[in-house]
């Protein structure tokens, strides 16, 4: 009768234990996952920052451009 009972003691842990470990995976995979979004929602920003930067140097290198084109600034006088 012992011998049952202490089947049945071992029986239950080994269960609790198996349990605990696939619950402890599922935890670490969910962790990942979100680990991995994070870092794409991170560069999609990233990629967007990059994105403004190029078209406003581009802005600005155009208007400098035009300027020169149409003799701006050839006349100015800072002395006064």
């Amino acid at each position: 009768m012992r011998v049952k009972a202490i089947l049945s003691l071992i029986r239950r842990a080994t269960q609790t234990m198996f349990m605990q470990s696939v619950q402890a995976a599922t935890q670490i995979k969910q962790a990942q996952l979100g680990y991995q979004v994070s870092m794409a929602v991170v560069k999609k920003g990233l990629d967007a920052q990059k994105a403004q930067g190029e078209a406003a140097v581009q802005l600005l290198e155009a208007a400098a451009q035009l300027s020169k084109a149409i003799g701006m600034g050839q006349n100015f006088d800072a002395v006064g």
